[in-house]
């Protein structure tokens, strides 16, 4: 489940702050723009994962008392995946739900959203260095 996490944070993030990464290199924007079309998917997945983690971590938290700074750090990049997922999947939400205060709260997102990939990937090596370092 950490690793989902992770590889998820790390793609939504890369995504959200691509227009970052593209201005020198052409060979990094033929890539983004092939993943591109699968955004709003991969923001579903990530928007669907972000929600169980955070059932799950609201279900387990004793966590919080045996690794607190772990604990912050994965509520932190939940949060963060939550809300990645639900900006780059709102064409896929749009689909069936249209309107309403989800188009405020996307147009809320949209000034974040380089910086909201950046905190992401941040987020996700800090937690792949703290898992590894124990």
């Amino acid at each position: 489940m950490f690793w989902v996490t992770m590889i998820l944070l790390l793609l939504l993030g890369f995504l959200a702050a691509s227009s970052r990464f593209t201005h020198n290199n052409a060979g990094l924007k033929g890539a983004i723009d092939a993943l591109e079309p699968a955004s709003p998917w991969l923001g579903l997945g990530g928007l669907g994962w972000g929600l169980y983690q955070l059932i799950y971590m609201l279900l387990h938290l004793g966590v919080f008392r045996v690794d607190p700074l772990f604990a912050i750090v994965y509520t932190l990049s939940t949060l963060l995946l939550v809300g990645l997922g639900f900006f780059l999947g709102y064409a896929a939400i749009a689909r069936v739900v249209s309107g309403g205060p989800l188009q405020g709260w996307r147009d809320g997102l949209a000034p974040k959203r380089v910086s909201m990939g950046l905190t992401a990937m941040s987020t996700a090596i800090l937690n792949i260095i703290i898992d590894a370092v124990g």
